[in-house]
């Protein structure tokens, strides 16, 4: 629902959480559970790579439980606590499709600087956020947020939750 409105720039996106993969107690797919969760919140990131079938990492075994892989499933790149840099690495190379520009946007500060080492390495531009939904307060304002990745998106520009007030105040 989000990034439906993307689709028709052919702006690719994709998630890429730190979850693990496979069963997890009850959980008989921790993928399946994550989509699941994510689509029943209004986060569809499945259009971006809709050909794409499921791919396991085996040669990235997960750092908690070597028994699981990082893994792409509609949409969601699952590092299992990979740095993500090296997942982000993994999946473009084994789609073999060509980017130039990443912007990622996260709340640790770790995974930002892994994603940024590898588009760095591989000649890629680069634009990382730090995601801070524990330092503002809730509920989120829509939008606000909707307006902010809009101006990104359309005029390659960020704007702060203050500029991004002004400019709806004003318009």
């Amino acid at each position: 629902m989000y990034f439906n409105s993307y689709n028709d720039k052919n702006i690719k996106y994709i998630a890429l959480t730190a979850a693990d993969t496979g069963k997890l107690g009850q959980i008989e797919s921790m993928e399946d559970w994550r989509i699941q969760t994510l689509n029943d919140l209004g986060f569809d990131f499945s259009n971006s790579f809709p050909d794409i079938q499921p791919i396991i990492f085996k040669d990235l075994p997960s750092t908690r439980n070597p028994a699981t892989f990082a893994t792409y499933k509609k949409g969601i790149l699952f590092s299992s606590d990979i740095p993500k840099g090296v997942v982000l690495k993994a999946f473009l190379a084994g789609i073999k499709e060509q980017f130039k520009h990443i912007i990622f946007v996260d709340d640790l500060r770790n995974n930002l600087d892994s994603v940024e080492s590898f588009c760095q390495e591989a000649g890629l531009t680069y634009q990382g956020f730090e995601y801070t939904a524990n330092a503002i307060s809730l509920p989120l304002d829509e939008k606000r947020v909707n307006f902010q990745i809009d101006t990104l998106i359309n005029k390659n520009k960020w704007l702060s939750d203050i500029d991004a007030d002004k400019e709806l105040a004003s318009s």
